[in-house]
């Protein structure tokens, strides 16, 4: 919970500090609709980042560009997109992640393989750590021969006729069952083989297709915050900040409570209770032991963002949470 006295330590800590590191979730920032709190942002962001000890870094799940540009004209700020591994090229920090070995180009030929010798059409999405295929739906789609050519074509039932020598349609049930099986044969592949312990598979059946996503075990948001700290581990008078909301973020609350540093999550107290609904003990002492401090939407994200830039006396209270 944010009360004035918490406010005033997370400040104090941070005037005395020599060396300042901010990791913020780029969710729980702002509401997209609001304009007017937008702008606070901005200029909350604008202080924070022209003192020079400051390193301020947004995280966010989706891809990079989205920071960049809704913040490009803020200068000095650090952008990571896709769970914290891709780091923009603007960035003003420098910070070393873990490389994967030869066992990622590895799985990534093998799972390929799988989908193209069976022909469906798929995109792929990579990053760092993951690469995923989408699938589309089938059911009432038609598959071009030519496209499908150089490919061992299977024995394939009841296939129904189309008046063009150019494309084919198989029954949806086919092929989401033999789908099923090929993705079946992928999982088998990751757990079977130890050079791929690292690896899980996901998938999904969704409205429009399906996704098939290989993931390391880097590919989370802790890397992040685990490389910066490491960067900074001889460093003295140190602050650290995170703000982060859902469970991709724990990790990093963890990695930032390990340090002593501040690590704050922003969900109000019926969200608490749904996100942990389901653990053994009350939702309150779970987000206890992950974060440090509790905001309860992202207006309160702006307030301390604001009061951090302020002079210390002047931490209002935001009411009890």
């Amino acid at each position: 919970m944010i009360t004035p006295e918490i406010c005033e330590g997370i400040q104090a800590k941070y005037k005395g500090s020599d060396k300042a590191v901010f990791l913020l979730d780029h969710d729980p920032l702002h509401d997209k609709n609001d304009p007017v709190e937008q702008k606070r942002i901005n200029l909350a962001l604008e202080k924070l980042a022209a003192d020079p000890r400051n390193e301020i870094w947004l995280v966010t799940a989706r891809d990079v560009e989205i920071l960049e540009e809704t913040y490009r004209h803020i200068r000095n700020l650090n952008f990571a997109g896709h769970m914290g591994a891709q780091l923009s090229k603007k960035n003003v920090h420098k910070v070393k992640l873990p490389e994967l070995g030869d066992e990622f180009r590895a799985i990534k030929r093998k799972a390929s393989k799988i989908f193209s010798e069976n022909g469906y059409p798929f995109q792929v999405n990579k990053g760092k750590y993951f690469i995923e295929y989408k699938i589309p739906n089938w059911g009432k789609e038609w598959f071009r021969l030519g496209a499908m050519q150089n490919q061992p074509l299977r024995p394939v039932k009841n296939v129904e006729p189309y008046e063009s020598r150019f494309y084919r349609i198989e029954p949806a049930i086919d092929r989401l069952m033999e789908f099923r099986r090929n993705v079946a044969d992928l999982e088998a592949m990751v757990q079977d083989n130890p050079a791929f312990k690292d690896y899980v598979v996901q998938y999904w059946e969704l409205n429009d297709g399906r996704r098939v996503a290989l993931r390391h075990k880097y590919d989370s948001k802790e890397t992040l915050s685990t490389a910066l700290l490491a960067r900074d581990e001889d460093t003295p008078a140190y602050f650290g900040l995170l703000l982060g909301e859902t469970f991709t973020d724990e990790g990093m609350h963890l990695t930032m409570r390990s340090k002593n540093l501040d690590a704050l999550v922003v969900k109000s107290a019926d969200e608490v209770e749904k996100l942990y609904s389901n653990t053994q003990s009350a939702p309150h002492e779970v987000w206890d032991r992950v974060a440090s401090h509790r905001l309860v939407d992202h207006k309160d994200v702006i307030k301390l963002l604001e009061e951090l830039v302020r002079d210390p006396t002047k931490c209002s209270s935001s009411g009890p949470h």
